[in-house]
């Protein structure tokens, strides 16, 4: 399985406009996409910023190039993305995972 990471800033106070946005646009995509696995947003607030990082997890490579396009380093991006994001990173993390357990861990809000 393969974890895809991405990180980036957006003000503290576009915290619930940017969490309804990303839910209608990055994580509606990730759940339709074939073989991806699941999805998860969290927030880090450093002083007045609020971090904004997704995990998304996928079977292979293949699957993450059919969300993210030939080239799946780089960071995809939405029509709004300029309006929350104060960086914008160019690449995402992906790293293989080895081992997890967990007793299906949902999270909803």
């Amino acid at each position: 399985m393969i974890i895809r990471k991405w990180t980036a800033p957006i003000p503290i106070h576009k915290r619930e406009e940017y969490i309804n946005y990303i839910m209608q646009t990055g994580f509606a995509e990730y759940n339709t996409t074939k073989d991806n696995q699941g999805a998860f947003l969290t927030l880090e607030e450093r002083g007045d910023k609020l971090y904004v990082t997704t995990l998304t997890f996928w079977e292979s490579v293949d699957p993450i190039t059919c969300f993210a396009g030939e080239n799946y380093q780089l960071t995809k991006y939405y029509k709004r993305d300029d309006e929350f994001l104060l960086e914008m990173p160019k690449y995402v993390e992906h790293q293989e995972m080895i081992y997890g357990s967990s007793r299906e861990i949902r999270v909803n809000i």
